[in-house]
């Protein structure tokens, strides 16, 4: 090996050492080398963790099956790569993105192991915080939702009571209409609230069934009702073959219905809203025509490209990306499919499309 590559190898092993944490075992597990950055995320110096087993670094809570795992693969002389969850001198602990590879000699026996991992701590930190926000807020919305629900379905059927007797005046039975109305609509928001919750913390299943689509769009037409009435809307849809597709009918119904809700609240009163099936190039397609302010073909974009962060809220603009888009997206994903937004003139479209499927 002539100089120049000699040189130029000792600035790769700078070059990893200052972004990695490096470490060498024999083929027992013994440490015979840690670079700088090991001994510094872990408090140990390098003469504590020379001659010592690896596992002076193993956390507790990392399962014995994932060592086991880690063992039956680099013994097979091959590659392990996987998130470990180590413990520091002082008993705090630290998490590495590690890659593991077994080092052979000219024979094809396994000499050594060289180890290269990286600081991951902060990310699955924020991660776990994530995860135990959103089953807090699973929780708190469950007992809201239930403590919502009870005085507003009471709500509900006194109004319905009281509007069907004969002696309530006209102007009264318009008020309780709009109690009525109104109750339902917010009883359909905490719906929304309640799916999102359970759609975004990923608490809830992909059940795919065979289901007719004439049956399934007329549900969601009863549904959406008392929300279209409330600005005289009325939701189309037009004559559709007997067809029966495969699908998770829950979920969907959730996303068509999230996307009807968006585009009463975009549309002016007294406008139609179309809802279309086809069956196109082995997918199945939903379109959800309606009229309003034109969609600003960024935003279109974001919505179309986005999975997790595509609602925010901003009312100035004509299409706040929001809840019910979100909801809408979220599930699907889940069945493989596309959600996009197209917009010419005043006429958008809410295009659902997903992958046909021949059997369960």
């Amino acid at each position: 090996m002539n100089e120049q590559n000699i040189h130029l190898l000792e600035q790769y092993r700078k070059a990893l050492d200052e972004t990695a944490i490096v470490s060498k075992t024999d083929k027992h597990g013994i440490i015979t080398f840690v670079n700088d950055k090991f001994c510094k995320i872990s408090g140990y110096s390098e003469e504590e963790l020379i001659g010592k087993p690896h596992n002076i670094v193993r956390h507790p809570d990392t399962p014995k099956s994932l060592f086991k795992e880690l063992w039956k693969t680099i013994l097979a002389k091959k590659t392990f790569k996987g998130i470990i969850k180590n413990r520091k001198k002082d008993g705090s602990y630290y998490y590495v993105d590690s890659t593991i590879i077994p080092i052979m000699n000219e024979n094809g026996e396994i000499i050594e192991f060289i180890a290269v991992r990286y600081d991951v701590t902060e990310l699955i930190d924020k991660r776990q915080e994530a995860i135990a926000a959103n089953r807090a807020k699973e929780v708190f919305l469950s007992r809201i939702s239930h403590e919502l629900r009870t005085p507003l379905n009471a709500i509900i059927g006194f109004s319905q009571i009281l509007e069907n007797k004969d002696d309530i005046p006209e102007y009264a039975k318009s008020f309780l209409n709009k109690i009525k109305t109104s109750g339902k609509h917010l009883l359909a928001l905490i719906n929304e609230m309640i799916d999102f919750s359970k759609i975004s913390s990923g608490n809830i299943k992909y059940t795919p069934h065979h289901f007719k689509v004439n049956g399934f769009l007329n549900d969601i037409k009863e549904k959406i009702y008392p929300i279209a009435k409330e600005k005289s809307i009325d939701l189309i849809i037009p004559n559709i073959e007997e067809d029966t597709i495969i699908g998770d009918h829950n979920l969907l119904k959730v996303a068509i219905t999230s996307l009807l809700i968006n585009a009463i609240k975009l549309s002016p009163n007294n406008h139609n809203i179309y809802l279309s099936f086809i069956k196109e190039h082995n997918k199945g397609v939903f379109t959800i025509d309606y009229f309003g302010n034109k969609i600003d073909e960024d935003e279109a974009k974001i919505l179309s490209k986005q999975v997790d962060d595509i609602y925010y809220n901003n009312t100035q603009n004509p299409m706040a990306l929001n809840l019910e888009l979100s909801i809408a997206k979220k599930v699907i994903d889940l069945h493989n499919g596309k959600l996009s937004i197209i917009s010419k003139d005043k006429k958008n479209s809410f295009i659902i499309s997903i992958p046909l499927k021949d059997k369960l």
